[in-house]
Order: structure tokens, then C-alpha cells, then sequence
């Protein structure tokens, strides 16, 4: 997936894409290969969920941001509906030996269900995406089993995500508690079922 990179590079704006950075909590054992961490950051001025920081990722190749207030998923190509609904951000990276692609989506105040919608329209970008890629420059995107769904929420959950069908879309899903720290932490391999 690594040589994917300077070609998303060149097609997705700028500032649309998220950045990620060294794991904070990293052991200070030199040894040990450094592993990375991606903030999603909700857009929604009120939403009680403002921010979920993704820990040990062995890699980030690319992420950028699929619903961006200031660049709407397909801009002004389409009027409204289904189509225009889109996840918050579209992870490109590795976890331990595999390469995945991630579409994440943070929620405030919905139901798993009002979700679905939003990843079936990022799913058909990434077979877009995957098109693309294979009739012009002759690389082949993973296959659709490592494209992992996941959906943050407000409303409490385990410290084991839980996989949730709806409308024949699957997506693991991990609840917080709000509370006045609106930020929240968790870990890729969470999401990692072999």
C-alpha cells in the first residue's frame, strides 16, 4: 500500500489530510520499533465527542478527512442525499504484519444504524479509489476484506469494541462515556478480528 502514498499525495487536498504522530505513551525502550497514533477531530461545533486518538498503528500511510466541512465528500457533483454522506476520516495503514483501510466515523448523539449509509458511500469511494489506481497507474488496492469500519460513539461502552451488523454492513463500534474531557483514547489492534 506504501506506494500509494505519493499518488493520494497529489490528488487529496491538503487540508483535508490528517497527520499522524509518535505514539505519546511509547515505552522508552530504544529498541522497540516506534509504533504511531492518528487524531480524529469531529467538525460538528456541538458534538459531545470532539476527538478520539488512535494508538500503535506499526504504520500511517496516508489519512485525510472524508466529511470535511470546508470540502464536502463530491463537492457540489451531487445536490444531497445518500451519495453525499460520507465517514470522518479514511485511514491508509499497517497493523503488525498487514495493510488495512480504515473508515472511521465519530458520533455524538445516533444510532449505530444512522451510520450505515455513511460507510456503504465511503466503501463505494474506495472502490472508486481502487479503479482508479489499477486503470492508471497499475496498483492494486487491498481487497475489500481489509477495509475495517469503525464507528466511536458517546454512549458507554466495554474496553472490547463490539461488532454490530446493520443493514448488511458490518462495523465495530466502541462507546465513551461524554464527560467534559470530550477526548478519548483506544488502540488499532481493538479492531484487528483474524
Amino acid at each position: 500500500m506504501k506506494p500509494l502514498v505519493p499518488i493520494l499525495k497529489k490528488y487529496i487536498h491538503k487540508d483535508v489530510r490528517i497527520h499522524p504522530h509518535p505514539d505519546e505513551k511509547e515505552s522508552k525502550n530504544e529498541n522497540k520499533k516506534k509504533t504511531r497514533s492518528i487524531t480524529i477531530v469531529e467538525s460538528e461545533d456541538d458534538a459531545s465527542l470532539k476527538s478520539v486518538t488512535i494508538n500503535k498503528f506499526t504504520e500511517v500511510y496516508f489519512a485525510f478527512k472524508l466529511d470535511d466541512r470546508d470540502h464536502p465528500f463530491l463537492g457540489k457533483l451531487i445536490y444531497g442525499g445518500i451519495w453525499t454522506r460520507a465517514v470522518d476520516a479514511v485511514i491508509f495503514g499497517r497493523v503488525g504484519s498487514d495493510d488495512y483501510i480504515f473508515l472511521v466515523e465519530l458520533k455524538s448523539n445516533a444510532k449505530p444504524s444512522e451510520s450505515v449509509g455513511k460507510f456503504k458511500s465511503s466503501r463505494a469511494f474506495i472502490a472508486f479509489l481502487r479503479t482508479v489506481f489499477e486503470l492508471h497507474d497499475d496498483l492494486p488496492l487491498p481487497d475489500n476484506s481489509n477495509i475495517i469500519s469503525i464507528l466511536f460513539d458517546a454512549k458507554p461502552g466495554s474496553n472490547k469494541p463490539s461488532l454490530l451488523e446493520r443493514d448488511g454492513e458490518i462495523f465495530r463500534h466502541e462507546g465513551f462515556k461524554t464527560s467534559k474531557k470530550a477526548h478519548h483514547e483506544t488502540f488499532i489492534h481493538k479492531f484487528i478480528y483474524h
